[in-house]
């Protein structure tokens, strides 16, 4: 539990934080000293891992979109090149007036 309060009422929110601690009761056979090592299983992976996992899929995620314009490089080359053709021709026609 995070308690999260300020200087002026923390005594009075410590009191009410230990009352709702003394409340939490787990039930029979899911407490931590429960665990049996040889029956329960654990996790292969930790924090770090589920961070990096997060990271990584991200990543591909970028891969996917860079691969997507390599892909369609030649095509978005020239829209570029149409698109400031076009942006110049009219820059050129608006300075003859």
């Amino acid at each position: 539990m995070n308690l999260i309060t300020t200087a002026s009422t923390i005594d009075t929110d410590k009191l009410a934080a230990r009352e709702l601690l003394a409340a939490v009761a787990f039930n029979d056979g899911k407490r931590y000293d429960n665990f049996n090592s040889s029956t329960d299983k654990v996790a292969a992976y930790g924090l770090a891992a589920l961070v990096g996992g997060v990271a990584i899929k991200k990543l591909g995620l970028f891969a996917v979109i860079g691969a997507f314009f390599l892909k369609f490089a030649k095509v978005f080359a020239i829209a570029a090149v149409a698109f400031g053709g076009g942006i110049l021709k009219w820059w050129r026609g608006r300075k003859a007036e």
